[in-house]
């Protein structure tokens, strides 16, 4: 069974039993592999439908909004992403979920250098390569790797 057949299954189950925050969790699953289908439009639709749900997980919030705005990218509404990806950085910093805030000012910056706001996508990504100097694990590593070959093939570190 694909992931995205899991995800899919997931949700029916999770529906079955009332359980909103599996609801959530399962949509936002499934919009991120939609959108690496290139299914951008039905994405957005289960990222607005797990939203709506407005379940009280902050995290799960946030991570539905980062996936919402990745989505929007992928799907050439670069403003939109820009909207998403700020208040999901608001939300991990927030938390404190330093590699959550890392990665979701990674996908920020990238819709920034889309948009040729080339200052505040060096700015993000600074600020990512911060967060995860205070995560400081191995897991953390190649993620900064990665920041810093997008700053320096962007001209921006």
């Amino acid at each position: 069974m694909t992931a995205p057949r899991c995800a899919g299954k997931a949700l029916e189950l999770y529906e079955q039993i009332g359980f909103v925050a599996g609801m959530a969790a399962a949509l936002n699953n499934l919009a991120w592999y939609q959108t690496k289908l290139l299914r951008h439009t039905e994405a957005i639709a289960h990222c607005e439908r797990a939203l709506a749900l407005e379940i009280e997980d902050r995290e799960a919030h946030a991570a539905i909004l980062d996936t919402l705005g990745f989505a929007y990218r992928c799907g050439g509404a670069t403003g939109r992403a820009v909207d998403c990806h700020e208040r999901s950085v608001n939300l991990y910093r927030d938390l404190g979920l330093h590699r959550s805030y890392a990665e979701s000012l990674d996908r920020l910056a990238e819709v920034r250098l889309v948009l040729g706001e080339l200052e505040p996508a060096r700015a993000a990504w600074k600020q990512a390569l911060v967060a995860l100097e205070a995560v400081g694990n191995v897991d953390s590593a190649e993620l900064r790797r990665r920041i810093h070959a997008k700053l320096t093939d962007a001209g921006l570190d």
